[in-house]
């Protein structure tokens, strides 16, 4: 069986993020430590954590366990054409990561996004 979840963070008006282009970590910032712990308890108990892309430009999300103890999932970051930032926190902290590609992806960025440690590539 396989069970998908769906976490986010939302304002009390349904936003997703503060303003345009800014980080959903300014909302967990105000989390309590108890939803803190509740969100990445979540996490612990995942085998991946999806985001998209964008959410690693933006955010430079690490997408670890970090508030309670557990195993921290695999990080699966769809991007069709690979372009990752390639000094961002989950392409360097050796912890397993899946980018998923599209054929339009070049040679050169599926090599550097290799050339990372605990990095795989899939093309689709």
């Amino acid at each position: 069986m396989i069970e998908i979840t769906t976490l986010s963070e939302l304002t009390i008006d349904g936003k997703l993020a503060l303003h345009r282009t800014s980080s959903s970590k300014e909302l967990f910032d105000y989390s309590t430590d108890e939803l803190k712990a509740w969100f990445h308890g979540q996490r612990a108990l995942s085998d991946a954590i999806m985001v998209g892309a964008n959410t690693v430009r933006v955010d430079d999300p690490s997408l670890t366990v970090r508030y309670v103890e557990g195993k921290s999932p695999l990080r699966v970051i769809p991007s069709s054409d690979g372009l990752l930032p390639l000094d961002s926190a989950l392409l360097n902290d050796g912890l397993p990561t899946l980018v998923a590609t599209a054929k339009i992806a070049q040679a050169a960025t599926l090599a550097a996004l290799l050339a990372k440690p605990g990095v795989d590539v899939v093309c689709c």
